[in-house]
C-alpha cells in the first residue's frame, strides 16, 4: 500500500489505510488510520476521512465544483470555486454506491446506508438512508454506549484484520 500510496501522491493517506486500486482519490484528502477506501469510490478535494472509516464500493464524494450561474457563458468555461470542505469522521461506514455532496459534514460513528445521497449533514452515531438523507434510527441504544465507544476511539490506535480479510492485515 505504502508503493501505490506515494505513487499515486496521496502524502496525507495513513500507512495503513487501504484504497482500492481502481478507486480515485484526490491529492489533498487526508485518510485516518486503517480507513477502508472500496472499488470503484471517487474522493474529491477537500476531504477528510476519520480512522476506522469504511467506504463500500462506487461511494462518491462529489459537487459544488462548477459556476453555474454566469449568464451567456456555458458551464464549461465558467470556471470552478473552491471546493467547500467535507469531514467524515472517525468509524462511519458509507454504504455502497452513496453520493456525499461535498460540505457536508458526517459526524462520528455514523452509519450512511447503500445508495443514500447525503445532502446535509449526519450527526454522530445516527444512522441515515434515502434520497435525500433522513434519519433512519440511533446506532446505540444508551449514552453509556457512545461513551465506551467514544473512548474505544479516543484511545489508542487499534489493529486488526481489516473486514475480516486475511490479505488486509495490518500490524
Amino acid at each position: 500500500m505504502a508503493h501505490r500510496r506515494w505513487r499515486r501522491d496521496l502524502r496525507y493517506v495513513h500507512p495503513t489505510a487501504y484504497i482500492s486500486k481502481n478507486s480515485y482519490v484526490a491529492p489533498d484528502v487526508r485518510i485516518g488510520p486503517h480507513a477502508f477506501v472500496n472499488t470503484r469510490c471517487y474522493v474529491e478535494y477537500n476531504t477528510d476521512i476519520g480512522q476506522y472509516t469504511l467506504f463500500g464500493p462506487s461511494v462518491s464524494v462529489v459537487g459544488g465544483d462548477h459556476v453555474t450561474d454566469h449568464a451567456g457563458t456555458p458551464m464549461v468555461f465558467a470556471g470552478r470555486p473552491e471546493q467547500p470542505h467535507t469531514n467524515i469522521g472517525d468509524d462511519v461506514w458509507i454504504g455502497q454506491s452513496s453520493v456525499i455532496m461535498a460540505g457536508v459534514t458526517i459526524g462520528r460513528g455514523a452509519i450512511v446506508g447503500a445508495g443514500t445521497i447525503v445532502t446535509k449533514d449526519v450527526p454522530p452515531y445516527e444512522i441515515h438512508v434515502g434520497v435525500p438523507n433522513r434519519k433512519l434510527k440511533d446506532r446505540f441504544a444508551s449514552a453509556e454506549e457512545i461513551e465506551a465507544h467514544n473512548a474505544m476511539l479516543d484511545g489508542p490506535t487499534l489493529n486488526g484484520v481489516l473486514c475480516g480479510r486475511k490479505k488486509h492485515r495490518f500490524r
